[in-house]
């Protein structure tokens, strides 16, 4: 495989790396949530926020692709470090003059003990294998009351549906067909548009395609095991929410949102995503 990172014998790194050497130039454009207005001032709003519960000194940015959290980061903290193992997406992120970029791997950062206030990790995790030996890590770089974000994990619930409906149903609308066909053609469609072998886009997309999704309850132990005093989970981006904004604005969308928070845990097979926040322990 091309681009690999020295000392590596990992598969699911490795097809990480191939995967994203083959989507970079064409990244940014591939990703909404990077364009869409709203979604950027939601993250800069959390940002912001981290900053002030946890400090605005540095922030780490695990897998930081082409720099969308780079971006936002760099006027809220002091100093951004932007960690990732693919040299193709490091080179298009924007330089600035407060933004150090790493090639590494996640399980091994190169920074001593407490070193940074906030960790974040952009629709990153669901790339990764060992989310244990990730999660220690994380927290042994944040400072004691650090806070790490991660957005845009894939919700077990929602993927295990999908994963079992049956597509000939005659009872299926036209919003569950469309939502299948994207999620069980990804692999192939990525072969067709980037040339990318249907196996390496299955490991690189480990935890979504390989494991089915990510456990909400499974990722706050995975997270208060590995020394976190507190982990938030909150379901995000329910199933035809974009129509949604679309048909009945931001108002709509909310309220809808809201009684499918009111509704859960039933509803949570309707969120695709959820986010974590984390707290490391003060002592």
């Amino acid at each position: 495989m091309k681009n690999k990172l020295l000392g590596s014998n990992d598969p699911v790194l490795e097809a990480n790396i191939q995967f994203h050497t083959a989507l970079s130039k064409q990244y940014d454009g591939s990703q909404p949530y990077f364009s869409d207005p709203i979604n950027t001032e939601r993250v800069s709003q959390i940002l912001g926020d981290l900053a002030a519960q946890a400090g605005n000194d540095g922030l780490l940015d695990i897998g930081c692709g082409t720099g969308f959290i780079c971006a936002l980061a760099q006027s809220i903290f002091k100093q951004v470090v932007g960690l990732d193992a693919t040299p193709a997406m490091l080179s298009l992120v924007k330089p600035c003059a407060n933004i150090h970029l790493i090639l590494g791997d996640a399980r091994h950062v190169p920074y001593p003990d407490a070193s940074f206030n906030v960790c974040t990790a952009n629709g990153v995790l669901h790339h990764m294998e060992d989310l244990e030996t990730v999660a220690r890590e994380i927290c042994r770089i944040l400072k004691p009351g650090g806070m790490f974000y991660s957005d845009e994990d894939p919700n077990h619930d929602y993927f295990d549906f999908f994963d079992t409906l049956d597509s000939g149903n005659p009872e299926l609308s036209g919003l569950m067909h469309n939502e299948h066909n994207n999620l069980t053609n990804k692999a192939r469609e990525m072969k067709e548009q980037f040339n990318v072998d249907e196996e390496i886009t299955q490991l690189a997309e480990y935890q979504k395609m390989v494991k089915g999704g990510m456990k909400t309850h499974a990722m706050q132990q995975i997270f208060l095991n590995a020394g976190f005093s507190e982990v938030q989970v909150e379901y995000r981006w329910y199933l035809g929410q974009a129509s949604i904004r679309k048909q009945l604005g931001r108002e709509g969308e909310k309220i809808i949102n809201d009684y499918l928070y009111a509704s859960l845990p039933l509803s949570s097979r309707l969120f695709k995503y959820f986010k974590i926040v984390a707290t490391k322990a003060t002592t």
